[in-house]
């Protein structure tokens, strides 16, 4: 009876094999600069709303067709990249020049992938 319930009683761990998860990551990170890099006059809180609900319909179906590919995971930390200052995902940065738009590496260091203009 013992060795029947061992497996039921013993906690389970997801395990994915992925390729070069590091290169992988930043990859993903493109999408949000992508996504925004032909807007003008943006800042934080518009790159946010935009990235939260894409309005045009192309945008909007290159959205949908991005995250249903599941081209959107942090595989460096696990789950969505997000905004937020940790490895694998991003922020923005509002400066006299346009919004900076910063990712961070593996160990945590950020990076500006790129300007936004103003």
């Amino acid at each position: 009876m013992l060795p029947g319930a061992l497996p039921f009683a013993l906690p389970t761990t997801e395990i994915r094999l992925v390729q070069r998860p590091v290169s992988q990551t930043y990859a993903n990170l493109n999408y949000p600069y992508w996504f925004l890099s032909d807007q003008t006059n943006l800042t934080a809180a518009t790159a946010r709303a935009m990235l939260a609900h894409p309005t045009s319909s192309i945008t909007a179906e290159n959205g949908r067709h991005y995250l249903a590919s599941g081209h959107w995971d942090n595989l460096l930390l696990g789950g969505r990249v997000r905004e937020e200052d940790s490895p694998g995902n991003y922020t923005f940065r509002e400066t006299a020049d346009g919004l900076e738009y910063v990712t961070y590496d593996a160990q945590g260091a950020e990076h500006v992938f790129g300007r936004l203009p103003p």
